[in-house]
């Protein structure tokens, strides 16, 4: 591999691992699980369909710690929900970046400790 694909590999490899500090699973009573992100402290953000009607989930964090989190808000007409959480260590996010199209971008999530992640470009940014 020449080095500017192992260089720019090696950085999206820091990237993902940089993320996945930030990501959760989420693993709610009637659902086989979900990632959610840090947005901040006690705070995360999920996929609402994930919780089916549970109202307390066990998250996972990056080193294996399980902590209780409780829904905080839920929004079925956009598929996200807030999870407050309570006595576990999480990372403080990084400001974001606006997304520009052709930007590439990190897909994230994990499965336990299982860190998942896949490369990706932005197609289009706008109301459209």
């Amino acid at each position: 591999m020449s080095n500017v694909l192992k260089d720019f590999s090696d950085a999206t490899a820091g990237v993902a691992e940089a993320t996945a500090r930030r990501v959760v699973a989420v693993n709610g009573r009637d659902w086989g699980g979900s990632s959610g992100i840090i947005i901040k402290p006690g705070v995360i953000v999920t996929a609402e369909e994930a919780l089916e009607h549970d109202e307390d989930v066990d998250i996972v964090l990056l080193d294996g710690q399980e902590a209780k989190a409780t829904v905080a808000g839920r929004d079925p007409t956009t598929d996200v929900a807030a999870l407050r959480v309570g006595g576990a260590d999480l990372a403080e996010p990084p400001a974001a970046a606006q997304p520009r199209a052709g930007a590439l971008v990190i897909g994230v999530g994990r499965v336990g400790k299982d860190v998942e992640a896949a490369l990706g470009s932005i197609a289009a940014v706008g109301e459209g």
